[in-house]
């Protein structure tokens, strides 16, 4: 559908704001605007998406209500930026829904009371970082969700921004050890039985920490593992 302007003044280090009330996905939208050589950085929103995606090319649901974007910038080498990406939208649900309870689920989901509200997807292109994020913030009684409204949804966006901006120049400065500690807080406690789903394999094992580059490590058979991408699923009872 046609290209609206967005309501809110959001922070310069977007660039330029494309705005749509539907459209197929976000980030699909933002790796057609490189093929087309629009500059970095800007960002794609849109208020519902016909074939969101996440990782793994999985379906993200993507009703009206929803908050759905792709921010377009330089590319960064670095894995752990998905992770300091993280941080900044738990801490800023956390401030505005304080009675819920979230958790980062590594490497890019934000649960909310055990269960997914959010996703990230990072991703370099053609010299480009994508990074996608969805949050349920609609209407809905079979997936959970944050209801809000637009205002509460623009303020999300907002404060989220601002604190991404603040966050990438540390980032630069100092690296993900600077966020190491931050990450462990708002994640699964240290010691947690997990299982991490890779490439033709399934390992269980116990969480032991996140490495300075990003990389989640298991605890198995006295020997520790690090991974560099996978998927995690919690043992629970």
């Amino acid at each position: 559908m046609a290209t609206k302007s967005i309501e809110i003044n959001l922070p310069d280090f977007i660039g330029k704001v494309f705005s749509y009330s539907e459209i197929d996905s976000t980030q699909v939208e933002a790796k057609r605007k490189i093929a087309q050589k629009c500059p970095v950085p800007f960002l794609i929103i849109a208020k519902s998406q016909t074939g969101g995606l996440g990782r793994f090319r999985r379906k993200w649901y993507s009703p009206t209500g929803g908050i759905y974007f792709t921010l377009t910038t330089k590319p960064v080498n670095n894995p752990a930026i998905s992770l300091v990406v993280g941080i900044a939208l738990v801490e800023i649900l956390k401030t505005i829904i304080p009675e819920r309870k979230f958790i980062l689920k590594w490497p890019n989901d934000i649960l909310a009371d055990n269960e997914k509200i959010a996703g990230i997807l990072a991703e370099n292109f053609n010299n480009a970082l994508l990074i996608g994020i969805g949050i349920n913030t609609f209407e809905n009684g079979k997936f959970n969700s944050i209801p809000c409204d637009e205002n509460s949804r623009n303020e999300i966006l907002l404060k989220f921004f601002k604190k991404l901006d603040f966050y990438f120049d540390k980032f630069d400065q100092k690296g993900f050890p600077y966020f190491l500690n931050k990450y462990i807080e708002l994640t699964i406690p240290i010691g947690a039985e997990i299982e991490i789903f890779a490439p033709n394999e399934k390992i269980t094992g116990f969480f032991s920490g996140i490495t300075d580059d990003g990389r989640l490590i298991l605890e198995c058979d006295n020997k520790k593992i690090k991974f560099s991408n996978g998927e995690v699923s919690l043992r629970i009872g």
